[in-house]
């Protein structure tokens, strides 16, 4: 499950959210004003910024990263089954 971690209204939220969407990466979409999620990145993930990319294998963080995990997976499977 590959999973984007945004704050709806925020612009590198948004460009991270369109980059996997360019490459057709299947993801889920988590607002963590919504859901009460920011505790689990900082402390579990230790994540410091959003956007935030979590696949089974790696914890991404920041629109230009996102965009250059989306460039090399482009129209590839991403274990997201």
């Amino acid at each position: 499950m590959v999973q984007l971690f945004i704050v709806k209204g925020s612009n590198e939220c948004e460009q991270a959210k369109q980059s996997l969407l360019d490459a057709g990466i299947d993801f889920s979409e988590v607002d963590v004003r919504e859901n009460g999620s920011i505790a689990h990145l900082t402390r579990d993930l230790h994540v410091s910024s959003i956007p935030v990319l979590v696949t089974p294998d790696q914890v991404i963080e920041g629109a230009s990263e996102i965009a250059k995990f989306s460039a090399h997976h482009k129209n590839r499977p991403t274990n997201s089954q």
